[in-house]
């Protein structure tokens, strides 16, 4: 009796300290959580702890990417930084003009002609240069005026620029840059219903020929066409679902949305005309080189075989894990490498994304993918782990004590149900044969 009294104390006492323990561990759980949530709050800091990057966390918000051969120009709402990637893996902050740095007006890159503007105290700003194949600290003042600028864009042989002149009109400038220390006005035109983006600030636009398409922030594309007088004639709207950027190749115009990219003929920029498209969810930007398309969406780094461009097919993937809190957004290539931007995140009420992140992945064979920087990002981390201390405090913990409960209690039952023979004490074997010897003895 003492050993069942015995036996059912101890587990009773077994049951509540495992719960307890239980309880204990879920409140460490939590404490953790909330100390590195309130944490994220204070600052926004590398998605990957472990390998904490200083040279490419280029703040927020992310406006713009450019790659002349090993320099890769970041540029945001704060400043611009150039990197050094000649040893992918192993990226290095370039040190350039402190004018440069801490411009986060919009800046326009062509060949080796890097051009931004140091925004003054009247309308009118000046228009700086820099040669990316001389002297990097050497800022070179053009000594001419332009209005502060929501766009800029320079190619060849001329220079765009966009500002506004009310809350949904804007003035749209061409300038000849035959020779870019000598800037000439050929044509000012006043354009409506375009939406610019508050976050970050500007509103994003590209030259091909003699069109310009403009992407408003409700994610439009509108077409104009520049006349011989150098103003613009609008041609036509196009509507897409969330479309985030426009790239042109030779024949085809690509667009990337929420739900994938479209190709078109573009011949006629007033009609585009639809040839096909490639799925994929939240597509961000695309770039082609040889008949390859590189393309970032979301979460993923994909690069597609367009040499059949009625049927794209995939070469290969690289995704992002759940390890690597961002999104990729802006992408450029140097050579076989992909140099790809995440996009801007917003700080939240509990946890801070990250932009500005860069990603440089070898595409030297393009169906398969190498990622080279980050080096390193962890399998697990405590993100990736505390569901399965959930699930295990929640469901297992709880599902293991009721088991042993049902268990202890079946085994309770089964000793009280027993026979009553079956606890009384048999004689062994040669007490039994004494006794029926004795016995018949007795009857002789």
């Amino acid at each position: 009796m003492g050993l069942k009294l015995l036996t059912k104390r101890d587990s009773h006492f077994f049951v509540i300290f495992l719960l307890i323990i239980s309880q204990f561990i879920n409140f460490g759980l939590a404490s953790s959580v909330n100390s590195i949530s309130n944490g994220n709050q204070k600052s926004a800091i590398s998605p990957i702890v472990d390998d904490p990057i200083e040279v490419n966390d280029v703040l927020n918000p992310c406006r713009d990417l450019f790659v002349v051969d090993d320099i890769v120009i970041c540029q945001n709402g704060y400043g611009t930084i150039l990197l050094n990637i000649s040893s992918p893996s192993d990226p290095t902050e370039i040190q350039t003009s402190s004018e440069l740095a801490k411009n986060g007006m919009p800046i326009t890159v062509f060949n080796k002609t890097l051009l931004f503007y140091e925004l003054g105290y009247g309308a009118n700003v000046s228009l700086k240069k820099i040669d990316l194949a001389g002297d990097l600290n050497n800022t070179i003042d053009i000594g001419f005026l332009i209005r502060a600028s929501l766009d800029l864009i320079l190619t060849n042989d001329t220079l765009y620029n966009i500002y506004p002149k009310g809350t949904d009109t804007f003035y749209f400038q061409i300038y000849n840059a035959t020779n870019i220390d000598n800037l000439s006005l050929l044509g000012n035109s006043t354009i409506s219903g375009l939406e610019m983006s508050y976050y970050p600030y500007g509103l994003e636009f590209f030259v091909h020929g003699e069109f310009v398409y403009f992407i408003s922030d409700s994610k439009n594309l509108k077409v104009y066409q520049i006349n011989s007088t150098y103003q613009l004639d609008f041609l036509r709207e196009y509507s897409f679902s969330q479309l985030e950027s426009v790239y042109i190749d030779e024949n085809y115009l690509f667009t990337c949305d929420s739900l994938g990219i479209q190709v078109f003929d573009h011949a006629d920029p007033g009609d585009l005309l639809y040839i096909s498209q490639y799925d994929i969810s939240n597509a961000r930007a695309i770039r082609i080189v040889n008949n390859v398309a590189y393309l970032t969406s979301a979460r993923m780094f994909t690069t597609l075989d367009l040499s059949n461009i009625n049927s794209i097919t995939e070469l290969d993937h690289y995704k992002l894990r759940y390890r690597e809190d961002c999104e990729l957004n802006k992408i450029e290539m140097s050579g076989n490498i992909a140099v790809a931007l995440t996009k801007l995140y917003v700080t939240g009420t509990e946890t801070s994304k990250y932009t500005g992140y860069l990603y440089l992945f070898d595409v030297t064979t393009p169906d398969d993918i190498d990622r080279l920087y980050p080096v390193k990002i962890p399998l697990f981390d405590f993100w990736t782990l505390y569901p399965i201390f959930l699930v295990f405090i929640y469901f297992v913990a709880p599902a293991i004590v009721i088991a042993f409960i049902i268990v202890l209690g079946i085994r309770i039952a089964k000793k009280k149900k027993l026979p009553k023979e079956e606890y009384d004490v048999k004689p062994n074997s040669d007490d039994e044969k004494n006794i029926d010897s004795s016995e018949n003895q007795m009857e002789e």
